[in-house]
C-alpha cells in the first residue's frame, strides 16, 4: 500500500509544499489593574460587537479578552499579526489598567472572584456561560492560553489524495477528515512532550475548590494536567478514530453530556468554516485547532515563532507515519504521561522524558534532514534540544527561578505587563510592525478596519482586502488614501454593512 512517505520522494513538488502551512493565532489575556485586581472598566466601545467582529471578542469574562488572527502562511506573519491585534488593545487600556502576561491571574480576592463569575455582557451567551459556570467553575473558566489553528497546504492535500489515495478514500472530503486527525492524533500521542517544552500555569494562586488536597504546585502546567481546562473524567472523548471522536462528541451533545460541541475541551479540535460537526462530515475538516498551549510570558506575542516553528515540523513529520500498533493503549499512556509531566515541578525531569524525547528528536532531526527543512526549523529542533537537556530552560523552569516566594508571582506578571504596556505608549505609528510596508494613512485604515470588525487580508507584498461579508473591496498598498471625516467613517461609507453588524442581531 503506498505511503505518505512514498508519495513524497516520487513527487519533490509536493515536498516542497511541506512545511507551506498556515497559522492562525488565539490568544485569551485579562485586563487587570495596576494593584493586581481584575479591571472593573468596561470592554472598549471603539471594538464594536463582540459577536461579529472577526478579531476582537471577549470570553467567559468580560475582562478576558480573545484576539485571533487571521490565518497566514508561516509563523513569522502569524506571530507579526497577532503583535497587531496586541497594539491595538493596548493601546484602548486605561492608565490604570494591564494584560496579565500568564495563563493563571495572582490570587484574587472574593470580590474578584465574584466579579469574574457574573462580568458577562454577553447577552447571547448567558445560557452557556452560566452552565459552564455551574458545571467547572470560575476558577477553570478564567484560565487562559492559546489556540494554534494550523492548516496544511490545500496543494499538498490535492496532490496527495490524486498521487495514491484516491482509491482508498471515496472523497477529498473523507481524505480531508482522515489526514487532519492523524495530524490530531500525532499531538495527543506527544502532547507531554509540548507540555514538558511549553507548560506555564505554575502556581495555584486561585484553586478550584473541587481539587484533591495532594495537589500542590509549584507544578509544570496546571491548566494543560487533568485537573485543569479538561471535561469532567467521565465526559472525555477518545481520539481512536475519525467516527469514533466525531460520534462521540456528537451523542455526548444529544444526550444533554454537553451544552454544544463546543463544550469538548480536548486539545485538538477539527475545524470547518460554518463550525458544526455536520459541516466536518459533509465538507471536510479545513484546519485543526491545538488548544494545549499555556501563554508565554517570556513572547510578547504569547507564543513565539520558535515554538511554532517546532510544533509544525512535528506535526508534518507524524503526517509521514504509518499508525502506531496498538493505538489505543497508545493514546491512553499519552493521557496519564501528560498529566504526569503537568503536575511534576518544573525544575525537574522524568528520566522517562529525556530518553523519549531524545528519541523523538532524532527521528524528527532525520525527517528535517531528509526535505531539506529551512534553517528556522532547524534552529527551533535545536532551541527544543537544549530544553529537553536541562528542565530550567523550559518556559515553566525560567520562571521558577523567579519566583522564591509567592508574592513573587504578582510582582513578576506585573513587571512583564507593565513592561508591555509601556512599550506600546511609546509606539510611533498605527500600526508599529507594518510601519515600513504602509503608508501612514494606510496604517490608520487598517487599524479602523480591525476595531470595527473589518475582515483585512494581506493579499500580497502589493495588495490588500478589505471585505464585510460578500462585500470585498481592492487596494494597491502605494494608494494615498484622504479620511476628511476620519477612517472610521471612510469605512462606514464603502460598507454600510456595518451598520447592521450589533450584538443584538445574530
Amino acid at each position: 500500500m503506498v505511503t505518505v512517505k512514498q508519495i513524497l520522494n516520487e513527487n519533490p513538488q509536493l515536498m516542497d509544499l511541506l512545511l507551506e502551512g498556515n497559522f492562525g493565532i488565539e490568544l485569551e489575556q485579562h485586563r487587570i489593574l495596576t494593584d493586581g485586581q481584575l479591571s472593573r472598566y468596561p470592554y472598549p466601545q471603539v471594538f464594536r460587537s463582540r459577536r461579529h467582529n472577526p478579531y476582537l471578542k471577549t470570553d467567559f469574562s468580560d475582562t478576558m479578552t480573545e484576539i485571533a488572527s487571521a490565518p497566514t502562511l508561516g509563523a513569522t506573519a502569524a506571530v507579526k499579526n497577532t503583535k497587531i491585534l496586541q497594539q491595538i488593545v493596548h493601546d484602548q487600556l486605561h492608565e490604570d489598567e494591564r494584560y496579565w502576561p500568564l495563563s493563571v491571574l495572582p490570587e484574587l480576592n472574593d470580590a474578584d472572584l465574584e466579579y469574574a463569575g457574573h462580568n458577562n455582557t454577553r447577552h447571547w451567551m448567558d445560557d452557556y456561560h452560566d452552565y459552564l459556570q455551574e458545571k467547572y467553575g470560575t476558577v477553570r473558566q478564567i484560565m487562559t492560553g492559546v489556540h494554534v489553528g494550523y492548516s496544511l497546504n490545500d496543494s499538498l492535500i490535492y496532490g496527495l489524495y490524486h498521487h495514491g489515495f484516491k482509491e482508498k478514500y471515496a472523497s477529498m472530503t473523507e481524505f480531508r477528515n482522515e489526514i487532519y486527525f492523524q495530524l490530531a492524533q500525532g499531538f495527543v500521542l506527544n502532547r507531554w512532550l509540548f507540555t514538558y517544552l511549553f507548560g506555564c500555569s505554575p502556581l495555584l494562586t486561585n484553586r478550584p475548590t473541587d481539587l484533591p488536597a495532594e495537589i500542590q504546585g509549584p507544578m509544570r502546567s496546571f491548566r494543560s494536567s487533568k485537573y485543569g481546562y479538561a471535561n469532567l473524567p467521565d465526559e472525555e472523548v477518545a481520539y481512536g478514530s475519525f467516527d469514533q471522536f466525531i460520534n462521540q462528541i456528537q451523542q455526548y451533545v444529544d444526550d444533554g453530556t454537553y451544552f454544544s460541541h463546543h463544550e469538548f475541551y480536548g486539545p485538538v479540535r477539527l475545524k470547518t468554516p460554518a463550525d458544526t460537526l455536520a459541516d466536518i462530515k459533509n465538507n471536510g475538516t479545513r484546519w485543526i485547532e491545538i488548544r494545549a498551549f499555556d501563554l508565554d510570558p517570556l513572547s510578547r506575542s504569547g507564543i513565539s515563532n520558535d515554538t511554532l516553528n517546532f510544533l509544525e515540523l512535528y506535526l508534518t513529520y507524524t503526517l509521514t507515519l504509518e499508525e502506531p500498533a496498538e493505538l489505543n493503549a497508545r493514546l491512553v499512556e499519552a493521557v496519564e504521561l501528560n498529566n504526569q509531566v503537568a503536575l511534576q515541578n518544573p525544575t525537574e525531569q522524568f528520566d522517562w522524558v529525556k530518553d523519549r524525547a531524545s528519541e523523538l528528536l532524532d527521528q524528527i532531526e532525520a525527517f528535517a534532514d531528509e526535505v531539506n527543512a529551512p534553517k528556522i526549523y532547524q534552529d527551533a529542533l535545536l532551541f527544543t534540544r537544549r530544553r529537553v537537556e536541562d528542565p530550567s530552560l523550559t518556559i515553566s523552569g525560567q520562571i521558577m527561578e523567579k519566583l522564591i516566594s509567592p508574592e513573587d508571582y504578582l510582582n513578576y506578571g506585573l513587571l512583564i505587563a507593565n513592561d508591555r504596556f509601556s512599550m506600546n505608549r511609546h509606539y510611533e505609528h498605527p500600526i508599529e510592525v507594518l510601519k515600513d510596508q504602509y503608508p501612514e494613512n494606510t496604517q490608520q485604515l487598517l487599524r479602523a478596519a480591525i476595531e470595527m470588525g473589518v475582515t483585512v487580508i494581506f493579499e500580497d507584498d502589493s495588495h490588500f482586502e478589505l471585505s464585510v461579508g460578500d462585500h470585498l473591496e481592492f487596494f494597491d498598498k502605494t494608494i494615498k488614501f484622504i479620511f476628511p471625516e476620519g477612517p472610521e467613517q471612510y469605512l462606514a461609507n464603502m460598507f454600510p454593512e456595518l451598520a447592521e453588524l450589533t450584538d443584538e442581531k445574530p
